[in-house]
């Protein structure tokens, strides 16, 4: 199932968050109630890259690497096509919960969403499932594909 406009606000907001417009509250706040499994996978993915406890926006010590300023673009590419997401349900609440403890626990350096032991498909262009669906998303979309289009 995709749910146009709730990707849409996600894409926007995941954006905001990843430059620095706004802060990890706000991006809190205004992810969209969805029934469209890629929205929480992705609240799950960005959630990662901020800490839970202090407000903050991601800039100056928090700002992205290029890598994975890159990994969020693509995200947002993601969230702008019409393609399912493929991955495998995400655990039970209760499970997501503990497992965001174990997160913490563990200083981040480990959590379900970035393990890639069990997950099938690319995980270098998660959330997209393959290379192939990724280029095919770059070619439909000008404005991350490198080409600008000709205007009549």
């Amino acid at each position: 199932m995709i749910d146009r406009a709730a990707r849409d606000q996600l894409a926007s907001l995941v954006r905001r968050f990843g430059i620095g417009n706004i802060t990890n509250r706000e991006f809190e706040a205004g992810v969209p109630a969805s029934a469209d499994r890629a929205i929480s996978a992705v609240e799950d993915y960005v959630w990662c890259f901020y800490d839970d406890f202090l407000k903050h926006r991601m800039t100056g010590d928090w700002a992205l690497s290029y890598g994975i300023r890159r990994d969020f673009a693509r995200t947002v590419l993601f969230l702008k096509t019409d393609q399912e997401f493929s991955r495998p349900s995400r655990a039970p609440r209760i499970t997501t919960v503990a497992a965001r403890w174990i997160a913490w626990a563990t200083a981040g350096l480990w959590h379900p969403s970035i393990d890639n032991r069990q997950k099938p498909g690319d995980q270098r262009v998660w959330p997209f499932y393959s290379r192939e669906d990724y280029q095919r998303a770059l070619k439909q979309r000008h404005y991350l594909s490198g080409r600008i289009p000709a205007h009549s």
